[in-house]
Order: structure tokens, then C-alpha cells, then sequence
């Protein structure tokens, strides 16, 4: 089949659902589908710029990505004293009033497309960032010849955490309603959001489904370490304050001398460095994987509430590390549940008593070799994500 792949954010992009989609590409290659990827120009001297996914057999085509946010730029590197605080104020008040991100500047671009004249028996279009899926309705409405439009959505758009706007809900949830509306399916990478989806859309159900994030595919899972010295434990991920809690295992790890502990990421939380703890902001992707390659133990922590599962679990899942998380947050019983399923993680609440027994508990552990869940595949994921 010929499949259309649309996102806003470039392949290039250090973001965690640029691991996604790289993994469903994948997939729909190994099915032996023609893939056409459509995705935004980007600047190489980005800060989190990162050209290491490798995808062969594919036809990628650029967004114009020209003058978005380069007003705001140039006006940040000639403010000064006081312009600077009026620039931050305004920032505040302009991302309070927006529902999209700035990449929705990108939707009169759509016009430009040169796929028109081609008929594509599937369109998927992904977010983060949510406006992909707002592009993929440009491309309809000037001409795109599609059989099925299939939506792929990370966090939703009303029951998003991160959500900071001015808007009520009822407000944002009628935006959402009208995307929703407009797809032949939907997917979410969460079964507990798609619960929570099908109660606020009732009316859409029959095009709702759940498919959970694709593996990072590797040759070995066997875990090789016999923990005769430190353990060695990675935390690669945002931890904003009011999305996740860092502090349990940031505690936990200062007060056991048998644990060195890395953690990458953005955040507004200040962690002071220890000598068995370094912090570092979020690092480019060979330098997460550099990270990753000499951890014993990979991390991942919940959110404090919202449905949603942190995507790096799934993408570790193939890996030969031992893999803890810390649950959190809202259905902390049936995310264990589900979790437990997969016979791959190692669950523990986030709560410093609790990570101090899983980490010991992992010290403790004689040479293991896991299994990769079969259904975290990219090939089965995509097959089940297109069906």
C-alpha cells in the first residue's frame, strides 16, 4: 500500500515522539509498504538537532519551515534589561492563549504539497505535535486523494497534563471533537486514556482504539552484569515538577553508596550533584544512548496524574537492561496490572521506600535474560496500528 506519514516535528528532532514514529515507520516498511514521510524542514545548528535514525526506503518530503518563531528570535537577542522581562511576561500570556504550538504556522503550507496528483490508501498522522493532524485536514481540504485517514495521538488535546492554557475544558474539547471526527480511526498509546477518550467522545467509540508504543529493536536482551560493584542506573527524560516527581529516586539513590545515578533531562527542579549522582540537562540522542549503553538499570518514572505511560519503558523493552517503574499518579493498581503483562518491567511505587527495595531487590538479581514482548515489535505495531 501506499501510506502517507505525516508529522510536525522532523524526524531530526530529540524527542521522544521522534523514537515513535521512527519505530512505526520501521514497522510499515518491514510490512513492504511504499512510505512517503512528510515532515518540516529543520535547521542542523539546532540544539536538538539529531540526524542518528537511519530510514531506508522511504520518500521524505520537506515542510517549508522558513520564518516560524524567527520574529520572536530576533527580537529575544536584542532585547535587554528590561525588554527581556517584558519579552517573558508576553511569552507567558501569548502560551496561555494558544491551544496549538507554533508549528500550526506551518498549516498554509499544506498548499504546497506535491502529492496531490497521487492517491495514498492510508494517511497516519502523528502528534506530538498535535497540529499534525490539523495539517492533515489542510491537505484534504485542498485535494489529497486518501482511502483512509488513520490518527495516531500521544497525549490528547482536552485531557493533556501539560495543558496551560486559558481555555475550559469544554471549550478545547469541542476542537478535539471536530479532529476526531474527521479520522476513519484513532489510536492512542495509552489503554487508560483510551478509556477516559471513549467516556468524553462517546459518540466516536467505534473509532477508538488502543496500540501501545514500539520497541527499540537489538539483537541481545541477556543482562550480563553480576553486581559485584556500583549499580549503575540511567534516568534519561523531562521531569518538569508539575508532570513527574524526581525527587523519590533522586532520595532513594543519595542515601545508597552502591548506586551511581545519571539523570538527563529538562526540568525546573534543581538537583545539587553528589558524588554518586550526575545531573545533566537533556543531552542529544548518541549521547543518551552513550548513556543508556553503560547503565545496568533504566528508570522511568509516571506522571503525577493523567493517564498516560512514559514512552521510554516501551522503547527499553528489547534492551538487555533491567528496566524500573516507578508508578505514579492516577489507576496506580491497573497500570501494574497492565505493566505486570508484559513479564518486562520491574514495578515499584515512586516513593523513596519503595525504590530503595526495588533497586536492592535488582542488586540482588543473578544474570537474567528477558524476553522482548512480541506485540512491541515495530512490524506487529504497525500491523495492528493499519488494520
Amino acid at each position: 500500500m501506499n501510506i502517507l506519514f505525516v508529522t510536525l516535528f522532523a524526524l531530526e528532532t530529540n524527542t521522544s515522539v521522534t523514537k515513535s514514529n521512527y519505530g512505526v515507520i520501521k514497522g510499515l516498511v518491514d510490512l513492504g509498504h511504499n512510505i512517503t514521510l512528510l515532515e518540516p524542514e529543520i535547521d542542523q545548528g539546532l540544539s536538538y538537532y539529531d540526524n542518528s535514525f537511519e530510514l531506508n526506503g522511504i520518500t521524505i518530503e520537506r515542510i517549508k519551515n522558513e520564518n516560524i518563531g524567527q520574529q520572536i528570535a530576533t527580537y529575544s537577542s536584542q532585547a535587554t534589561g528590561i525588554n527581556k522581562k517584558i519579552l517573558s511576561v508576553a511569552r507567558t500570556i501569548y502560551g496561555k492563549c494558544r491551544i496549538f504550538d507554533r508549528t500550526k504556522a506551518l498549516l498554509s503550507e499544506a498548499k504546497n504539497f506535491s502529492g496531490f496528483d497521487k492517491y495514498y490508501d492510508i494517511v497516519i498522522s502523528t502528534s506530538d505535535p498535535k497540529t499534525s493532524h490539523l495539517f492533515v485536514k489542510e491537505l484534504i481540504q485542498c485535494g489529497l486523494k486518501y482511502g483512509k485517514w488513520i490518527q495516531h495521538w500521544g497525549d490528547p488535546l482536552a485531557g493533556d497534563i501539560s495543558k496551560n492554557n486559558i481555555y475550559p475544558n469544554f471549550y478545547v474539547e469541542n476542537i478535539e471533537r471536530r479532529i476526531i471526527e474527521s479520522a476513519d480511526k484513532v489510536v492512542y498509546v495509552s489503554p487508560f486514556t483510551l478509556d477516559a477518550q471513549k467516556k468524553r467522545y462517546s459518540k466516536e467509540i467505534n473509532k477508538l482504539s488502543f496500540v501501545p508504543l514500539p520497541c527499540d529493536e537489538c539483537e541481545s536482551n541477556d543482562v550480563e552484569h553480576a553486581w559485584s560493584e556500583q549499580l549503575n542506573i540511567v534516568y534519561l527524560g523531562d521531569y518538569s515538577s508539575h508532570i513527574r516527581d524526581i525527587i523519590p529516586l533522586y532520595t532513594a539513590c543519595s542515601k545508597m553508596d552502591f548506586v551511581s545515578l545519571t539523570i538527563a533531562g529538562n526540568t525546573d527542579v534543581v538537583l545539587d550533584k553528589m558524588n554518586n549522582i550526575r545531573v545533566y540537562p537533556r543531552v542529544p540522542q548518541a549521547k543518551a544512548k552513550e548513556l543508556e549503553n553503560q547503565a545496568d538499570v533504566i528508570v522511568s518514572i509516571g506522571n503525577l496524574s493523567g493517564n498516560q505511560i512514559p514512552g521510554k519503558l516501551y522503547y527499553s523493552a528489547s534492551g538487555n537492561k533491567h528496566i524500573i517503574v516507578a508508578i505514579d499518579g492516577d489507576n496506580k493498581a491497573e497500570m501494574k496490572r497492565y505493566l505486570d503483562s508484559f513479564n518486562r518491567f520491574i514495578c515499584c511505587e515512586n516513593t523513596v521506600e519503595s525504590l530503595t527495595v526495588a533497586l536492592k531487590t535488582v542488586k540482588d538479581m543473578p544474570e537474567s535474560k528477558y524476553e522482548t514482548p512480541k506485540r512491541l515489535l515495530p512490524v506487529n505495531i504497525a500491523r495492528e496500528i493499519i488494520s
